[in-house]
């Protein structure tokens, strides 16, 4: 008896609690993908450099309170850069750079009031990468990974619609290494939906 009280008043207070949430969602997922720059040294023409090129993928979550202007977001992406040395053998050597990446990143953004408008936003965040070579040709004792700690700061807009919305955004990313810092710009194209 008492689980069917508890199941009943737990089953009226989300009745009840639906409609009011739904308008104040503060909640939305993000899901994209794209091309990827590699920059500085990271994206010089020696050996073994980065290729322009790449691609990745970013998944995450954001959270703004309604009538705010600023949020939090939470996101991973997966990133994969051919290497020079895979160029330079015409795509027979398969030696690539597999970049992992958390962030945590605070988010501005200009809110618009009429559906479809566009709203430009500002990233700011920090962010742990595991990077590291990947592929059949990499030589023994080059493929171990490394973790470290990353900056990150961009730029994207969002185009609304009822459900979901659409966005466009760039963000260069510093990664600190022992020896010189991977620097790389993703631009992805991706759906925010939710909120």
């Amino acid at each position: 008896m008492r689980r069917t009280t508890a199941g009943l008043a737990l089953l009226l207070s989300l009745g009840f609690m639906t409609p009011a949430s739904a308008e104040a969602q503060d909640f939305r997922g993000i899901i994209g993908a794209g091309l990827s720059v590699p920059m500085g040294a990271f994206g010089d023409e020696d050996d073994g450099a980065a290729k322009s090129g790449g691609m990745h993928g970013l998944i995450g979550a954001e959270w703004v309170p309604a009538g705010s202007y600023f949020g939090l977001r939470l996101d991973g992406a997966y990133q994969r850069f051919c290497t020079t040395l895979c160029e330079e053998a015409e795509g027979d050597l398969d030696v690539k750079y597999q970049i992992l990446h958390a962030s945590l990143t605070g988010i501005g953004e200009l809110k618009a009031d009429a559906p479809g408008a566009f709203r430009p936003y500002v990233l700011v965040g920090l962010g742990l990468y595991n990077w590291k070579l990947h592929g059949d040709d990499v030589p023994v004792g080059f493929d171990e990974s490394e973790t470290d700690f990353g900056v990150n700061a961009g730029l994207g807009v969002n185009v609304g619609f009822s459900a979901a919305s659409v966005f466009l955004e760039g963000r260069f990313h510093n990664v600190f290494t022992e020896e010189e810092d991977l620097q790389y710009i993703p631009i992805t194209l991706g759906v925010r939906f939710g909120g």
